[in-house]
């Protein structure tokens, strides 16, 4: 099944709707390529020394994980906070929890 494509200013519902759907969604052009030039930059060490630390049946063995995003990549900040990003998120966790 192709994947469908929303631009960035898509309505995080529709998103959403989708993504509920289809189990996932690409949203194009939501971070300039220069951004995600830095984000990678500044996780690639992180990730290289301790990516798999949490492998296991569950993560599989190839995923590489990490947490405290913001801490490693700061200049993640303004994707992480992107309108369409945070009502995805929104609409997708809050109906299972107070906060995320």
């Amino acid at each position: 099944m192709p994947l469908t494509h929303f631009d960035k200013t898509a309505n995080p519902e529709a998103v959403s709707e989708v993504l509920r759907r289809d189990g996932a969604v690409v949203v194009t052009d939501l971070a300039e390529p220069t951004l995600i030039d830095t984000i990678v930059d500044e996780l690639r060490p992180k990730l290289d020394t301790s990516g798999l630390i949490s492998q296991s049946d569950f993560n599989g063995s190839r995923t590489l994980r990490s947490g405290g995003i913001l801490s490693t990549a700061p200049s993640a900040a303004p994707l992480i906070d992107h309108d369409t990003v945070v009502g995805v998120a929104d609409a997708t966790l809050l109906p299972f929890c107070a906060t995320y």
